[in-house]
């Protein structure tokens, strides 16, 4: 029922659409049977109309040859001609038992008379002509009769079909009506109320939510509009602490290298060559710190916008990463690394910031899992790839934390408390990766551990062109 209800708007337009053209179907196809039966009473209409014609004209004929058959009792042939004609119109013309009856009766007589006058005897001639008239006469009753009952049956249709169009055009208005209030309520109110809840946000309010009046698609879509409101201030919170989080980063080595300095201006006796040597490198080490983060920012702004630039060089992947396992093993000596390190081909690209990549990914497995467990690093290459493996025991990841790793500013929540960071760690060695042509792959489970793949494409070696000369 829920997922009908989510179509509701898809069926109400389908519906309307089908009742629309159904009404339409309706409408015309009653106007067609009626313009068909109203041709067709047309049709009887004159043909009885030729019938009560040729029944008056028939009698005109027999009323004349009666008066003919009192001046004379033999009358030439050539007389009854046209009362011939009429004579077999009306016996073709006959359509019902009672018309075929009476005109056989009338035939009959016309017979008999006609015998009579062309035999010139006058007896009984009189007699039969009004026999014949008054048959007729009923013949013409009949036929006007039948003419007034068409005329009555094609005016029924003809009022029929009035109010048939006049109900269809009327129920058609009450759905319009009653379509415009669905349509209204069904699209253009929640659309507005969607446009308000917009600019509401644009305007800076970013606690209003657009009202989900309907279980439709409509409905589905504020749903989806608020969700992404949601993420809006969600991602705005977490630009925030980022800002916060980097703030702090950079405060600490400021603070320390401040200290030193205005120890070193304000000591009222000369520091001895230890202390200037030991503050000095503090210095060192901590501009290193900010230098670092600044190149991190530098690389995951340029990872958010898309535009990384790249001093392409001939990298050494295994001296790259012997080199930053040698100096984690220095500076953090809480985890125990283990590494398998192959020679694999050089490929060209980013030294630095393939550096970085490398330094990512080891520090993050040394800070999301627990102290004295095992961090594994492997190299190794194939025809195709080669391939950098940074696996922890550590926190690891569920299925839907996978699917927002790599959002920009995005912590997640049950390792956040373990290690400060941005958010923007994954992202940019996403961008950098993806940069070198390669490809990233994570597999964790939650509780058991992470595993990042690194895959950089092999170069393909150059085929080299033997070009024989012949003397």
């Amino acid at each position: 029922m829920s997922r009908m209800r989510r179509h509701g708007l898809r069926i109400f337009l389908i519906s309307s659409v089908a009742v629309t053209w159904l009404v339409f179907a309706l409408l015309a196809g009653g106007m067609m049977f009626a313009t068909y039966k109203l041709h067709h009473q047309n049709v009887k209409l004159q043909k009885e109309n030729s019938d009560l014609q040729t029944t008056v004209m028939f009698e005109l004929e027999v009323l004349s040859l009666g008066r003919e058959i009192r001046t004379q009792p033999r009358i030439p042939e050539s007389s009854f001609v046209a009362a011939d004609n009429y004579q077999q119109q009306l016996v073709q013309n006959a359509d019902t038992q009672q018309k075929q009856s009476l005109i056989l009766k009338i035939v009959q007589q016309y017979g008999e008379f006609q015998q009579k006058a062309l035999a010139g005897i006058a007896e009984g001639q009189v007699d039969l002509s009004y026999a014949i008239f008054s048959d007729l006469q009923s013949l013409r009753a009949i036929n006007t009769t039948q003419l007034a009952q068409t005329q009555q049956t094609a005016l029924q249709i003809n009022r029929i079909s009035q109010w048939w169009g006049i109900v269809l055009l009327a129920a058609a208005g009450l759905f319009l009506m009653w379509g415009s209030l669905e349509l209204w309520l069904r699209i253009f109110n929640p659309i507005i109320a969607l446009s308000r809840t917009a600019r509401a946000i644009a305007n800076g309010h970013m606690n209003v939510r657009a009202p989900v009046l309907r279980d439709d698609e409509l409905g589905a879509l504020s749903e989806t509009f608020n969700t992404m409101a949601n993420a809006m201030v969600e991602r705005e919170k977490e630009r925030m602490h980022f800002v916060a989080t980097v703030a702090h980063d950079l405060k600490n080595p400021l603070v320390v290298i401040g200290g030193l300095a205005h120890l070193l201006d304000h000591k009222t006796t000369a520091a001895t060559a230890q202390e200037q040597s030991e503050w000095l490198g503090l210095i060192v080490q901590n501009t290193r710190k900010l230098e670092q983060l600044i190149a991190e920012l530098s690389d995951a702004t340029q990872a958010a916008t898309g535009q990384i630039q790249l001093n392409m060089q001939e990298v050494d992947l295994s001296q790259v990463v012997k080199k930053i396992i040698k100096e984690q093993a220095e500076a953090e000596k809480t985890h125990e690394l283990q590494c398998e390190i192959q020679h694999v081909p050089k490929f060209e690209g980013d030294i630095q910031k393939i550096e970085r990549v490398v330094m990512n990914l080891i520090s993050n497995a040394m800070k999301y899992s627990t102290r004295g467990s095992q961090v594994a690093v492997q190299l190794h290459s194939n025809k195709k790839w080669v391939k950098l493996h940074v696996a922890d025991e550590g926190a690891g990841m569920s299925h839907e934390d996978l699917k927002k790793i790599f959002i920009p500013f995005v912590r997640l929540e049950h390792t956040q408390d373990m290690a400060p960071g941005t958010g923007l760690g994954l992202l940019s060695v996403k961008k950098i990766v993806e940069a070198h042509g390669g490809k990233i792959r994570l597999h964790s489970e939650l509780g058991k551990g992470t595993r990042v793949v690194i895959l950089f494409p092999v170069p393909r070696k150059k085929k080299k062109c033997v070009v024989n000369l012949r003397r």
